[in-house]
């Protein structure tokens, strides 16, 4: 005896498709069998019946089918290369935020004194900075600009750590 499947759920779902898509291949002649009249009648299907009608409605896409699929892929990926763009364009503007805390704390732990907490403080918070700005660096893509511009200024907020005390 051939497996029944008794509801739009079940057929959708041995189908692997939604219900709405499963309930239009009715118009198409999915062979659905239903248990009284009338659209709101109950519905049942054979998976012998269903996969035969699956096997001879598998076809191959047309070709203009095929070109519209290429045509939205090729849009995807350029709306995901603008996409990654703007995410490098704010990858990198973080990095030059971070990198300005990095300076400011370090000048900041500089002056600091004679309020050793503070300094102490400032030091760590500019330390963590620059460890996180050479980290990201490295898995950004910049332009050599950028980059230029990044080094040096790492360069400086180094030479300041190193003043108090930091080792590289």
């Amino acid at each position: 005896m051939p497996a029944i499947l008794n509801s739009w759920k079940e057929i959708a779902t041995y189908m692997e498709r939604g219900v709405r898509t499963v309930q239009r291949w009715e118009n198409d002649g999915l062979p659905i069998c239903r248990l009284g009249t009338g659209k709101r009648a109950p519905v049942f299907a054979f998976t012998v019946e269903i996969d035969q009608w699956l096997r001879k409605h598998r076809t191959v896409a047309s070709p203009d089918h095929l070109t519209a699929l290429q045509s939205d892929s090729r849009k995807l990926l350029d709306e995901s290369q603008l996409l990654l763009s703007s995410l490098q364009r704010s990858g990198a503007d973080f990095l030059f935020l971070d990198l300005d805390i990095a300076t400011t704390m370090a000048r900041t732990a500089l002056k600091a004194g004679g309020y050793p907490e503070k300094k102490a403080r400032s030091q760590r918070i500019a330390r963590r900075a620059y460890n996180t700005i050479l980290y990201l660096s490295q898995r950004l893509k910049m332009t050599k600009q950028q980059d230029s511009e990044l080094r040096e200024k790492l360069a400086a907020v180094k030479r300041e750590l190193e003043q108090l005390g930091e080792s590289f």
